[in-house]
C-alpha cells in the first residue's frame, strides 16, 4: 500500500512538471505572437502607437456587470514583456480529463496596452493563476460553471491570497 502511494505521488509530481512545461511553452508562444503582432502594428501604423501611449492618466475597462476589471497606467508601456498584464478574461473552456484528475481550463484574455480590436489570446489556467490572480478571481466569481469546477477541484484554494 505504501509503495502504491509512493508511485501515485511520483506520478503526480511528473504530471505537475509536465503541466508546468506546457504552460511555459504556451506562454512562450503567446509572447512570440504578441511580439510579432506588436512589430507588425508598430511598423505599419505609428499614429496608432502614439495614440496608445499618449492616453490620459488612466483607462478603465468594464465588463458587462459594470465591474472594473483593470486599470491602465498611461506611464507604463504594457507591450514590453516585463509589463504584460491581463486586462480581463473574456471567455473560457473546460475540458474534462475522463476522471484522471482535474479538468483542463483554458482562458481567453485581452491585454493592457493593446487595442480592443486585437483578438483575445488563449491562456492556460496554471499560468494565469500564478500571474494574474486578481483578474482570475473576479472572472471565476462571475461564471457559475467555472466556479463549480474550481470549487470541486479546489483550484481556487490554490490561488494565493491578496497581500494587505
Amino acid at each position: 500500500m505504501e509503495h502504491q502511494f509512493y508511485e501515485m505521488q511520483q506520478e503526480l509530481f511528473r504530471l505537475r512538471a509536465e503541466s508546468s512545461a506546457r504552460a511555459t511553452e504556451t506562454l512562450t508562444s503567446a509572447q512570440e505572437a504578441a511580439k510579432k503582432q506588436h512589430k507588425k502594428t508598430s511598423s505599419t501604423n505609428t499614429a496608432t502607437k502614439k495614440r496608445i501611449t499618449t492616453t490620459t492618466t488612466t483607462k478603465k475597462s468594464t465588463n458587462v456587470n459594470g465591474d472594473d476589471t483593470s486599470v491602465e497606467d498611461s506611464s507604463i508601456d504594457y507591450t514590453q514583456e516585463e509589463h504584460w498584464s491581463v486586462k480581463r478574461f473574456v471567455k473560457h473552456a473546460i475540458k474534462l480529463n475522463e476522471g484522471k484528475g482535474p479538468p483542463t481550463v483554458t482562458l481567453w484574455a485581452t491585454w493592457k496596452g493593446y487595442p480592443e480590436k486585437d483578438a483575445p489570446t488563449k491562456e492556460p489556467w496554471g499560468l494565469m493563476k500564478s500571474k494574474h490572480i486578481r483578474q482570475l478571481r473576479r472572472y471565476v466569481k462571475q461564471n457559475v460553471d467555472l466556479k463549480k469546477v474550481v470549487e470541486i477541484y479546489q483550484l481556487l484554494n490554490q490561488l494565493p491570497r491578496k497581500k494587505k
